[in-house]
């Protein structure tokens, strides 16, 4: 499993590996080995706070790659909690009620992880 931090997208590599591309919109090559589960969650929690309602989609699926790198490494209580913050934001909401239950998903899924 290979891992995408980029500006336009963070997850899991769907690409098929290729020696030739064309059309391809990735310039860089921001692909790499998929960080720890601490180290997504903490890298969740940073990218919290940037979330208003343009960004919000990109953020979920931030979010949803996170529980499949969760389900990928056998914690599946974990990626759980994270699939129930995914179905919260596909419910609108108020943004301060937003900030509030993302916040509290995530304390949950650390909380979870720790123990």
């Amino acid at each position: 499993m290979r891992w995408v931090f980029d500006n336009s997208f963070v997850g899991i590599d769907r690409r098929h590996r290729r020696s030739l591309r064309l059309h391809e919109r990735r310039r860089l090559e921001a692909v790499g080995p998929p960080p720890p589960l601490p180290t997504a969650l903490r890298q969740l929690k940073l990218a919290a706070f940037e979330v208003d309602d343009a960004s919000l989609l990109r953020f979920s699926y931030h979010v949803s790659s996170v529980a499949m790198l969760a389900t990928a490494l056998g914690r599946d209580d974990v990626a759980r909690s994270l699939q129930g913050m995914v179905e919260f934001l596909a419910t609108p909401s108020d943004r301060g009620d937003r900030e509030e239950m993302v916040g509290a998903f995530l304390r949950e899924a650390e909380a979870i992880l720790l123990s």
